[in-house]
């Protein structure tokens, strides 16, 4: 298997239908697109010959714990379990679910995500006291079993939108731009869920680059251990956050709530082209 692909709904490709069937029945929600970045990258032409993907195991709400171990709750074993001494590229996205990225999206639309919310109080506790040790284990156990692979990080894109308190409501993010009110309670905030979820995702990212960096430290052979920062200058996926216009955003807006909860605020189909294309531009085997 010269390419397996691990990790989370950012890798699974969540929210760009079709999914392969086995993970769209039954109890099994992994929703592993076609159109996936993996997917993408593996046919590309340029890449086919070096990159054939031997196993797409990423799965929608996946956290650390299920690249580790038996995943119950979709039927699917461990998915490290799929390397081994043959593997040659494995690419990841991890550690979102473990610091809840779905209940702080959740407070951002439907309460508030604010530099003074629980939930953001609670994400950024979770990445600076959960997640680098359940990182740093993760990564190990990948480095560990492909022993001859090189292991892609990618990060996380930003999602919200790069706005000041006086900028004006945007109908497509409405839901980031009233934040609550001061501490009196009497004056409103404005966008200030929107600049909190940017600093969420910015400390996330830099949390696993650290993390990374570490286990690189660690002995010569984990220097196959790469970080991809995803939202580095000319990134793709700049300018084109939840509240771009239809048809610039990559990113599914609440449109796609109703019905299919977990797709919201996650990669479009453009989203996944533009993890595609940053892998494209590393120096993969």
């Amino acid at each position: 298997m010269p390419y397996v692909a691990l990790g989370d709904s950012y890798s699974s490709g969540e929210g760009v239908e079709p999914f392969e069937p086995s993970s769209n029945a039954g109890n099994n929600m992994c929703h592993r697109s076609n159109f996936a970045y993996s997917q993408l990258t593996s046919s590309n032409p340029k890449r086919a010959s070096s990159l054939a993907l031997g196993k797409f195991v990423a799965c929608s709400g996946a956290e650390t714990g299920q690249v580790l171990a038996d995943d119950s709750t979709n039927g699917e074993q461990a998915q490290y379990k799929w390397l081994n001494a043959s593997t040659k590229v494995v690419t990841i996205t991890i550690g979102g679910n473990d610091i809840g990225f779905v209940p702080f999206g959740q407070a951002c639309v439907l309460d508030a995500c604010n530099f003074t919310s629980p939930a953001y109080a609670t994400a950024v506790n979770n990445i600076n006291n959960l997640l680098p040790s359940e990182l740093e284990t993760t990564y190990k156990k990948l480095l560990d079993t492909a022993t001859g692979a090189k292991v892609y990080v990618l990060g996380y894109p930003q999602v919200a939108p790069v706005k000041v308190a006086s900028d004006p409501m945007d109908i497509r993010c409405k839901y980031l731009y009233d934040s609550g009110y001061d501490s009196t309670g009497t004056i409103p905030k404005y966008w200030e869920d929107a600049q909190a979820a940017r600093d969420v995702v910015t400390k996330l990212d830099a949390k696993i680059a650290s993390v990374v960096s570490k286990v690189r430290g660690l002995k010569t052979d984990y220097q196959r251990l790469q970080y991809v920062d995803v939202n580095a200058s000319g990134s793709p996926f700049a300018g084109h956050t939840v509240c771009a216009d239809p048809g610039e955003s990559y990113f599914n807006n609440l449109d796609q709530w109703v019905g299919h909860p977990a797709y919201a605020l996650h990669p479009n189909a453009r989203g996944q082209q533009a993890y595609a294309d940053i892998l494209a531009a590393v120096p993969v085997p």
